[in-house]
């Protein structure tokens, strides 16, 4: 797998959504996202899953999505972006001097 696949629309919000918010429901991973639509959330998924980067489960009627040790290392992706927003894009930026 390539960087360029994490690059895809949605899959570092979804990323997020089960490292640092545990969620670990479909409809929970939607709900987090607005303007994410079930139909690419269920797209997501099974490429992600495809991908190695996360496990589906059932149990019963639920459906849970967890990391895998691949999906776990890759955080540490979204953390150097984190990282990067807020140490340059974060408050009102101090003015240029000229």
């Amino acid at each position: 797998m390539g960087v360029q696949r994490l690059g895809r629309k949605w899959t570092l919000l979804i990323l997020r959504d089960l490292a640092f918010l545990k969620s670990s429901r479909f409809g929970e991973i939607l709900k987090n996202n607005p303007g994410l639509t079930p139909r690419v959330l269920a797209r997501r998924l099974r490429e992600m899953e495809v991908e190695g980067l996360i496990s589906r489960t059932r149990t019963g009627l639920a459906v849970n999505y967890r990391l895998t040790p691949k999906g776990e290392d890759a955080v540490y992706i979204l953390l150097a972006f984190l990282r990067y927003g807020l140490r340059h894009y974060v408050g009102p930026q101090p003015p240029v001097p000229s």
